[in-house]
């Protein structure tokens, strides 16, 4: 605030005596302020004052550190400025991307679904899914039929070998009651006879050969065998009765209608095996009887061909 001794009156020039005092009390006039004259400065020191200022490296470092500063500071604006607009024209360039996008896809999905409801295309589909599912089952069924094939066919190969065990163990069952009775047979008064092991059937043109091998009970000679042969109600003819294998054999003694023969023979060794053979003229039922067998004989010949006499009424 100026000093209330700067105020005059403008009319009589009198100052006022108290700050309070706004007009002077006797012309009745406001007072003014006078106006203040500045000092006047030569030049000369003007421009001692202005070659001293600029000759200051205090100056000319603060004006380069103020220069500096505002620098940085207009280039770190400027650069938050090009920033934000990067971001925002960025923001704008993905605004307007995904929205192309999606009408784009939008309008191919349209596409797609008026082309799947043509008529050629679902019937195109359909045919190639029904393709694609008779393929699935087809493979899945013959993975299974492969599979169960294998499984099979490894059954068949344990049953087989299974068999072939049964079929020694039998073999071997067989020959310890052979032994077993032949030991017996040894130290009892008992004689051999003759005991069925094993037999086969062959075709011979168009007869059939029966082979039959016998074995004596016990370890003592056999001697003299007699042995009877007929066939089933005349079904078939015996052909020859032979036997081998042993120490003589007489030639075999038909009947009239050749359905039954008589053959005899020597067996002196012990323990010997006796082959005899009976060859057939058909399919039939052979019965071998005899007193140095074990038991009686009824034996098939292919019997799954064999063909039954008429029976009359």
């Amino acid at each position: 605030m100026a000093d209330f001794a700067n105020r005059r009156c403008p009319r009589c020039g009198k100052r006022p005596l108290d700050a309070r005092l706004v007009q002077c009390p006797d012309c009745r006039v406001p007072f003014e302020y006078e106006a203040v004259s500045a000092p006047t400065v030569t030049p000369a020191q003007l421009a001692a004052v202005t070659k001293h200022v600029l000759g200051s490296w205090k100056l000319w470092l603060t004006l380069f550190v103020v220069v500096g500063a505002a620098t940085v500071g207009v280039m770190e604006f400027i650069n938050l400025k090009a920033q934000e607009v990067k971001d925002e024209a960025g923001k704008e360039a993905q605004t307007d991307a995904n929205a192309t996008s999606a009408k784009i896809a939008e309008g191919i999905s349209n596409q797609i679904e008026t082309e799947f409801q043509q008529p050629r295309i679902q019937a195109t589909i359909e045919r190639v899914a029904s393709e694609k599912a008779g393929d699935i089952l087809t493979n899945a069924v013959w993975a299974s039929l492969d599979q169960f094939r294998e499984k099979l066919q490894a059954a068949d190969e344990q049953l087989a070998k299974t068999t072939n065990d049964l079929a020694v163990l039998s073999n071997n069952v067989h020959q310890a009651q052979l032994a077993a009775a032949q030991m017996a047979g040894a130290v009892t008064d008992d004689p051999a006879l003759l005991t069925l092991v094993d037999k086969s059937v062959t075709r011979d043109g168009t007869n059939y050969d029966l082979t039959m091998f016998f074995r004596p009970t016990n370890h003592k000679p056999v001697g003299t065998v007699e042995l009877m042969a007929g066939t089933y109600r005349q079904t078939a003819k015996i052909v020859n009765f032979t036997a081998r294998n042993v120490d003589q054999a007489d030639a075999p003694v038909l009947n009239d209608i050749g359905d039954a023969a008589k053959l005899r023979f020597t067996v002196s060794h012990a323990d010997a095996q006796v082959v005899v053979d009976l060859t057939l003229s058909a399919p039939t039922l052979v019965k071998l009887v005899g007193d140095e067998l074990a038991e009686e004989l009824t034996l098939p010949v292919a019997i799954d061909q064999m063909q039954l006499p008429m029976v009359n009424r």
